[in-house]
């Protein structure tokens, strides 16, 4: 039997990120804003970051064993003078379309279980807006709600630009170029050789990830 826990800190859910890491690496579009890395940098430098903003990330469990994940947020706002509950997803732009993170198989049972936990708590919030859904996901068809409690909307939102992969490596890619921009990138790239001590740092351990990203960033800084 599947059941949904609620973590309300990013480090509470933490403990988690290698098997979060894997459902994602299995999941029908994989990316990497459903991360817990990025949840927790977006969490901790958005720009945009509502005051008195609550991670809500809902976890579904068959056992112990973690199988699919949603990041939300809980804000207050007001709308018309009146100060509501707002449960939202935590990452909502410059990504993909936010999402339920869970392998092919498991996503419309993990999906169905995080909304009647929502509905559950539904005393908690006063709106959810589960906004930028296309026709395939999983959130789209809401489970029957009784009409007396609640008030169901759909309405039009954002394009979304989708860029599929079509190469499965990078020299896949660069052997599908123009021979001109074959060429350019091949000079480029001698060109950077010539300058000096050149090193390429890679891992595809996911602890690794962070410390990654923060080196890039030290780099990057400089970089220009």
């Amino acid at each position: 039997m599947m059941e949904v826990r609620s973590f309300e800190a990013i480090e509470d859910i933490a403990a988690f990120r290698q098997k979060m890491a894997a459902i994602n690496r299995g999941a029908r579009r994989p990316d990497p804003f459903s991360t817990f890395e990025h949840y927790a940098h977006f969490a901790a430098h958005d720009e945009f970051h509502p005051e008195g903003l609550e991670p809500w990330l809902l976890g579904a469990f068959e056992g112990s064993e973690l199988v699919g994940y949603l990041a939300l947020k809980r804000t207050r706002e007001r709308y018309l003078g009146i100060a509501s509950n707002k449960v939202d997803f935590l990452v909502t732009h410059d990504t993909d379309r936010p999402h339920v993170v869970a392998r092919a198989e498991d996503e419309a049972r993990c999906a169905d279980a995080f909304l009647r936990h929502l509905v559950d708590r539904c005393d908690e919030w006063d709106f959810l807006e589960l906004q930028q859904q296309d026709a395939e996901s999983a959130l789209y068809a809401l489970p029957t709600l009784p009409r007396s409690r609640f008030l169901v909307r759909a309405f039009p939102s954002m394009e979304n630009g989708t860029i599929p992969l079509r190469w499965p490596s990078v020299r896949e890619y660069y052997a599908a170029l123009s021979k001109k921009f074959r060429s350019n990138v091949s000079r480029q790239m001698r060109s950077l050789l010539a300058s000096g001590k050149v090193e390429v740092l890679s891992s595809s351990d996911p602890e690794a990830t962070p410390f990654l990203f923060e080196l890039l960033l030290a780099i990057e800084a400089s970089s220009w």
